[in-house]
């Protein structure tokens, strides 16, 4: 698990944000590390992983800034 997606949540519950929007983010968040593995494990078209990675950064950018903000 990444380090940095641990400890976003790890703030976000010491901060006791949830909500509809951070349940969601979370779900695409993980949904994409899995279908990001799973490109990568079938050897896949690396743009697919590259699409996957980038939906990952832009969810846990948008959780950090509701964890802080």
């Amino acid at each position: 698990m990444n380090p940095l997606y641990l400890g976003v949540v790890f703030l976000l519950t010491v901060r006791g944000i949830s909500g509809t929007t951070v349940d969601v983010l979370i779900v695409v968040y993980i949904g994409f590390r899995l279908l990001h593995s799973l490109i990568h494990i079938a050897g896949l078209n690396p743009t697919f992983r590259l699409f996957s990675l980038g939906i990952q950064f832009s969810c846990l950018v948008t959780l950090t800034a509701l964890a802080l903000f």
